[in-house]
C-alpha cells in the first residue's frame, strides 16, 4: 500500500470545547489506485488530506506513505517525502509572484538537491506543455487567468513524479471544460507514475469518476 491510515483522529481544544474534526478513520490507497472523498464543509476532508501530506500531525493514529510511518519521523524527514513523494493540488494555485510560469514548476527540483538544470527546465517545460501552457512558460502569475495559474500549480505538483498525488478541490474555481481538462491530465499523470490519487471534493461528477468513493461524515469515513 502507498497510503496507509490506521486509526487516524485530529482533535482541537478551543476553549471548553473539544472538536473532533477527524475520527478513528483508517484508510488503504494502492499504487495506481484513485479515490475520492467527498463531504460537506467542515466534515474534515481538508483536516485528513493535511494529516496524510504530513502537515498537520494528528492527535492520535498513523500515516504511512510507502510503508514507512511519517509521524513517527523527524521534520526533516517529513519535508523530504512531501518534496520526493508527494504532489499536492491546492484549492489555490499559491504560486510565487515574482518568478515565472516554468520557474515556478522547477522550484521543487531546487528542494530535492536537482538545481536548475537543464533537465530540470525540460521535465518543467514538457509538462507545461501537457496542461496546456506551451506559449506561457515565461509568463508570470499575475499575467495568466487563474485557471492557467491552476494548470501551473498542477505541474509543479507533477514535476518530482511523486507516488502520492494529494488534491484538495482541485477544480473548484474552474470553468466545465477546464475542469475536464486539469482531471484528465491529473488523472492520466497518477497512472502514467502508478501513484496513489486521493482527491477530497464537493463535486460529485469528479468523485464518480474515482475508482473509489468514500463519503467523510462529521470526521469519519462512512
Amino acid at each position: 500500500m502507498i497510503i496507509e491510515l490506521n486509526d487516524l483522529w485530529r482533535i482541537y481544544q478551543i476553549g471548553d470545547q473539544t472538536i473532533e474534526a477527524v475520527r478513528g478513520v483508517s484508510l488503504k490507497v494502492e499504487s495506481g489506485e484513485f479515490v475520492s472523498i467527498v463531504g460537506h464543509s467542515g466534515s474534515g476532508k481538508s483536516t485528513l488530506l493535511s494529516m496524510i501530506g504530513g502537515l498537520a500531525k494528528p492527535t492520535r493514529g498513523s500515516v504511512l506513505i510507502d510503508g514507512v510511518d511519517l509521524w513517527s519521523r523527524d521534520d526533516d524527514y517529513r519535508s523530504a517525502v512531501r518534496n520526493k513523494k508527494l504532489g499536492f493540488v491546492f484549492q489555490f494555485a499559491s504560486l510565487i509572484p515574482t518568478l515565472t510560469a516554468i520557474d515556478n514548476v522547477v522550484l521543487p527540483h531546487m528542494f530535492n538537491g536537482a538545481g536548475a538544470e537543464p533537465a530540470a527546465y525540460e521535465d518543467a517545460q514538457q509538462l507545461l506543455v501537457r496542461v496546456g501552457l506551451s506559449d506561457k512558460l515565461g509568463a508570470y502569475p499575475n499575467e495568466l487567468s487563474g485557471g492557467q495559474q491552476r494548470r501551473v500549480a498542477i505541474a509543479r505538483a507533477l514535476v518530482n513524479r511523486p507516488v502520492v498525488i494529494l488534491a484538495d478541490e482541485p477544480t473548484g474555481d474552474l470553468d466545465e471544460q477546464t475542469e475536464t481538462e486539469v482531471m484528465d491530465v491529473l488523472l492520466k499523470s497518477a497512472r502514467e507514475y502508478r501513484a496513489a490519487f486521493l482527491v477530497v471534493t464537493h463535486n460529485r461528477t469528479i468523485a464518480q469518476s474515482a475508482d473509489r468513493t468514500l463519503q467523510l461524515r462529521n470526521g469519519g469515513l462512512a
